[in-house]
């Protein structure tokens, strides 16, 4: 693992996969307290990188990202024809009524400006949710994307009443404190929050390997921070 977190998990000649923390962009941004982005960092080391697709700055998890031009363009395919699997963990509020359940609305993603919403002039978006584990307040979702539209499962997941448990921008949440579900708290000083970044991880991905024409599948277990607050959960907030 680098000094910046980032952890190369798998490489070979066509494409290598990203352990991408929170806080880290992509591509570089204009965010004043940004982290150097994934592509910058690698490619000193890695050589060219091209980018086959995005997760959020504050998501965690899985990335790929393809070393040569035809790799590129084999893994691009497989993302706008819909067959790569990609599937998170989200810490989210409340417990979804349903469980399994399909979420199916359009999302428009609204110009000028770094935010989606429901919309019928949207494009189709299918959300798949299943419940890992529930509490009086929050509930574990393991999430699979049909579709890739912006900030999809924090748009669906508000949509649904459910929104993740730190959201700044769906949620006016910014971060989770142990006060908020132990009872008679004491801290001898200012109570420093559990999480402070969005509460989803992007865990699988699975895709046809450009040149070997095999399927690939690599995991991302639950980071350090979110399980951390799942077992406070599990402490302090147990139906």
């Amino acid at each position: 693992m680098s000094k910046s977190g980032i952890q190369v998990i798998y490489e070979d000649d066509d494409y290598l996969v990203v352990d991408k923390p929170s806080g880290v962009p992509v591509l570089p941004d204009r965010s004043k307290d940004a982290l150097p982005d994934i592509r910058s960092t690698l490619e000193p080391v890695k050589g060219k990188l091209w980018v086959v697709h995005r997760i959020d700055r504050d998501t965690s998890g899985l990335l790929v990202m393809a070393r040569n031009a035809e790799a590129h363009r084999h893994l691009n395919m497989q993302w706008e024809e819909r067959t790569v699997r990609k599937e998170y963990y989200a810490i989210v509020q409340g417990t979804p009524l349903e469980n399994p359940a399909q979420i199916e609305v359009p999302i428009l993603a609204l110009p000028n400006k770094n935010i989606s919403t429901v919309d019928p002039a949207g494009k189709p978006a299918v959300t798949l949710i299943k419940v890992e584990a529930s509490f009086r307040h929050y509930s574990l979702l393991r999430i699979r994307l049909l579709t890739g539209r912006r900030h999809q499962i924090r748009v669906h997941m508000a949509y649904a009443g459910n929104p993740l448990m730190v959201d700044a921008l769906y949620a006016a949440k910014e971060q989770f404190f142990l006060s908020e579900i132990k009872k008679k708290y004491k801290s001898s000083g200012e109570e420093q929050p559990l999480i402070n970044r969005l509460t989803l991880h992007a865990t699988l991905l699975e895709f046809e390997h450009p040149t070997e024409q095999r399927s690939f599948m690599v995991e991302s277990p639950l980071p350090k921070d979110m399980a951390v607050v799942v077992k406070q959960l599990e402490r302090w907030d147990a139906i």
